[in-house]
C-alpha cells in the first residue's frame, strides 16, 4: 500500500511539474500583454504550491510520522486555513464573518487540523451561492474550546447528513468520499468532536469540541 501511494504521488507530480513550468512562462507573457490575467496565473501558482504541500504531507503521513502536538492558538489555524482557501474564496466573491474570543490553546498537530478546517471551509464555499457567506465562531466554553463554521448554501439532506462521515460516501457526482471521513479521523486525534446541523436550502452548521485545551 505504501509503495502504491507513492508511486501515485510520483504520478501527480510529473505533470504538476509540467503545469507550474507553463504557468511560470504564461506568467511572464501576460504581465506586459494582459495584466488582468495575471491575478489568474497567480491563483494557479499558489495552488500548484498548495498540491506540493499536501503532496508532502500524504507521504510522510505513509512513512508512519509521528504527530506532533503542540500549544497552539485555535484562531491562528483557523485563519491559516482561510488563507489557503483565499482564492476561492475570492472568486466567488463569499462574504466570510468571524468572531473569535479569547485564551483559544489547545493541543494540536498544526498541519493536519488546518487542513481538517481547511476542508469544512471549502465544503461550505461550494454550498454557497455568489457572494454567499461563511460564519467562524470561535469561544472557550468552561472546560472546552468550540468553533463553529455556519453557511448560507444549500444545505444537505437527513439521508446525506447520516453518512457525511462515512469513509468511500460522497454526495458531490465527483466525489472521492474521502474528505469529512478524513477531517472526523484528524479531528479524533485531536480528542475532539464534530457534528453538523444542516437543512436543504437553508445552510450548514458545523460545530467542533476541543477538550484538550491548555
Amino acid at each position: 500500500m505504501k509503495n502504491a501511494v507513492q508511486a501515485i504521488i510520483h504520478e501527480i507530480r510529473n505533470p504538476l511539474t509540467a503545469i507550474s513550468l507553463a504557468n511560470q512562462s504564461l506568467n511572464e507573457e501576460v504581465e506586459y500583454v494582459a495584466p488582468t490575467l495575471q491575478t489568474l496565473t497567480e491563483i494557479i501558482s499558489r495552488n500548484i504550491t498548495r498540491i506540493e504541500i499536501i503532496l508532502k504531507e500524504l507521504m510522510h503521513a505513509n512513512d508512519g510520522e509521528e504527530w506532533q502536538f503542540a500549544s497552539t492558538d485555535l484562531c491562528d489555524l483557523i485563519e491559516k486555513s482561510l488563507q489557503y482557501a483565499g482564492d476561492r474564496i475570492l472568486l466567488k466573491k463569499v462574504k466570510v464573518v468571524k468572531s473569535y474570543g479569547l485564551s483559544l490553546l489547545i493541543k494540536a498537530h498544526q498541519e493536519k487540523l488546518t487542513t481538517a478546517f481547511l476542508n469544512i471551509i471549502i465544503n461550505a464555499i461550494e454550498a454557497v451561492k455568489e457572494r454567499g457567506k461563511l460564519w467562524i465562531t470561535a469561544y472557550r466554553a468552561k472546560d472546552e474550546v468550540k468553533v463553529i463554521f455556519k453557511d448560507n448554501g444549500s444545505g444537505i439532506s437527513p439521508d446525506v447528513a447520516a453518512h457525511i462521515f462515512e469513509r468511500n460516501f460522497s454526495s458531490k457526482p465527483k466525489g472521492a468520499g474521502m474528505g469529512l471521513s478524513n477531517v472526523k479521523d484528524i479531528l479524533q486525534r485531536h480528542r475532539a468532536n464534530i457534528s453538523i446541523n444542516s437543512e436543504p436550502g437553508t445552510g450548514t452548521t458545523v460545530i467542533i469540541s476541543f477538550k484538550n485545551c491548555c
